[in-house]
């Protein structure tokens, strides 16, 4: 494997803060997994609606998007998709 982003995607790769965001969001989906369902914990529940809602608010690329746009959500390879295992 490397780091260098395919070269048909060359031009879609996400912004340097997009990158930080979905790499934090995939932290978030591993540690939910050790994270025992009866924790209470109100300032993590409270941070998480807040970026739900900071993110919608930031718009929607539609329905209708370029293929190669799409392929950044894919399930299995999307950089912008924190739930697509990491690849390149």
């Amino acid at each position: 494997m490397t780091n260098q982003p395919h070269p048909y995607f060359h031009h879609l790769q996400p912004s340097e803060s997009m990158t930080r965001l979905v790499a934090a969001l995939r932290r978030v989906v591993k540690a939910m997994h050790h994270v025992h369902p009866e924790q209470v914990d109100d300032e993590s529940a409270d941070a998480a609606e807040r970026l739900a809602n900071r993110l919608e608010s930031a718009g929607s690329l539609g329905i209708r998007q370029e293929s190669v746009l799409r392929h950044t959500r894919s399930p299995l390879s999307g950089v912008m998709n924190p739930m697509a295992p990491p690849m390149t």
